[in-house]
């Protein structure tokens, strides 16, 4: 019974879609309303076996409050010390405009687009969309990724701030990760999402589309007719780069397509302009706004050895 007994976690879970891949007790956990031995317990009773990831998701929820209380404040500095870690010459200076698109959930790309609408409308979002948007913002667009840990802090109703911190150190590509991840959001979304049930539900003007077409909307060649009347910002980094080797060879190939124009062009070529943030213009910024920008460096690197992601 309760938020979890519908859940279903085969294949690793979705994007939160049409299948309930979430158990939905973050909340409870993060506010001390649910002892994590209390959810193993009950987990341990199901006799198919089918509840046993919950518990495996302790043990990361685990590892990284540990984490956070053995790094201290060296979980908030930007760069990493790891044979993998992505270098200090990766980070670009802030770009306002490219963080605001990020935030509102106007990239260009349907999945990570519909996972930011998500969390600012409801304060959650599933273990499959946090990753997108981290990957996109610190390997693609190369910005701060503190800067997305903070606004996910101020907006996630389930904040736990070592499994939120040292996610994000995780998945940017600085933290305890042996080994360097970089997520293809249009992939994913075909893979994750493959009815697009997810994407439709917040982005009301890619209904209209089949499912496929709704998640290469950014690939103007891949558009039919239907997909050339909708009004879609240039995604802010070449969508083909965020499509895996095989998922390539399912678009048409170039001057084949039925869309406007040839290839990917910059939203700066295209004159494309970026929506304000809410409360900009008229009064104050609402209160998650008011630090955009990378946070302060704190001097020190973080340590640690590699588990996967707390849900």
């Amino acid at each position: 019974a309760g938020p979890a007994a519908d859940c279903n976690r085969e294949g690793g879970g979705d994007a939160g879609g049409s299948v309930n891949s979430s158990a939905k007790v973050s909340a409870y956990l993060a506010f001390g309303c649910l002892s994590p031995r209390t959810i193993r317990e009950v987990c341990l009773q199901r006799k198919d076996g089918k509840a046993n990831w919950m518990p495996e998701n302790m043990e990361m929820r685990d590892f990284w409050i540990f984490y956070a209380l053995a790094h201290g404040s060296q979980l908030f500095t930007r760069d990493g010390d790891g044979p993998a870690n992505l270098p200090a010459s990766h980070w670009q200076p802030h770009q306002p405009a490219l963080w605001r698109r990020w935030l509102l959930g106007t990239t260009g790309f349907p999945l990570l687009d519909a996972a930011m609408k998500e969390l600012q409308a409801t304060g959650y979002t599933s273990n499959r969309c946090r990753q997108i948007p981290v990957s996109v913002l610190a390997n693609d667009l190369r910005l701060d990724w503190r800067a997305g840990a903070e606004l996910y802090q101020w907006l996630l109703v389930d904040h736990d701030l070592g499994c939120n911190w040292g996610n994000w150190r995780y998945f940017a590509g600085v933290g305890c990760d042996p080994k360097r991840r970089h997520y293809k959001a249009l992939s994913q979304g075909l893979r994750y999402d493959a009815d697009a049930f997810f994407i439709k539900s917040w982005l009301p003007e890619l209904r209209k589309l089949s499912p496929k077409e709704a998640h290469l909307i950014p690939i103007r060649r891949a558009r039919s007719l239907a997909g050339d009347e909708v009004k879609w910002p240039e995604p802010v980094v070449d969508p083909l780069k965020q499509l895996s080797f095989e998922d390539q060879k399912i678009c048409p190939e170039q001057g084949k397509g039925r869309g406007k124009g040839k290839g990917y062009q910059s939203p700066e070529a295209s004159g494309y302009q970026s929506p304000e943030l809410p409360g900009q213009g008229k009064g104050k910024p609402r209160s998650f706004e008011r630090n955009l920008g990378p946070a302060q460096e704190v001097k020190g690197k973080g340590k640690g050895a590699g588990l996967g992601v707390a849900e």
